[in-house]
């Protein structure tokens, strides 16, 4: 029949095998196995950006104090990070090895920049890096003395 394919097996026997059909303009079918999918790659390839942009902005970026460091029962580590007295428990993986390596070098009251993808009850580490000037907690009271031992 029309739309129909057939395909040699390998013990010798035929397999027909049925596609579905539509007509066009001149009233002929063609196959579906021939449309062009060059819409529907674009799509594909757009729809995958915009997944990218979400998950991108689903992440969890903080900039605070290392507050402990422990480990968890598959050897990853776990690095708790302060900031406005919340803590925030990321995972860094073993698998990472440069972040994991970073990671063990850390001591507690290091100022850290962490990125994370959020997951149950923990934070996949994504990004970790040492902040070396480390985080300013302003204290306006130490300049004010400062200039009252100056001026006198």
């Amino acid at each position: 029949g029309p739309c129909q394919t057939t395909k040699k097996r390998k013990n010798g026997s035929r397999k027909t095998e049925t596609n579905a059909c539509f007509k066009n303009e001149t009233n002929k079918q063609i196959s579906t196995k021939v449309i062009d999918t060059t819409l529907i790659d674009k799509l594909k390839i757009l729809a995958d950006k915009e997944k990218k942009v979400k998950e991108y902005r689903e992440r969890f970026r903080i900039k605070g104090k290392v507050k402990a460091l422990g480990k968890t029962k598959k050897d990853n580590l776990t690095l708790t990070v302060e900031k406005d007295r919340e803590e925030y428990k990321f995972t860094v993986l073993k698998s990472h090895k440069k972040r994991f390596a970073l990671a063990n070098r850390l001591q507690r009251g290091n100022s850290v920049s962490v990125e994370g993808i959020p997951k149950f009850r923990y934070i996949i580490c994504t990004r970790l890096k040492v902040l070396e000037k480390g985080l300013a907690e302003g204290k306006q009271g130490k300049l004010e003395n400062y200039f009252q031992v100056v001026s006198s």
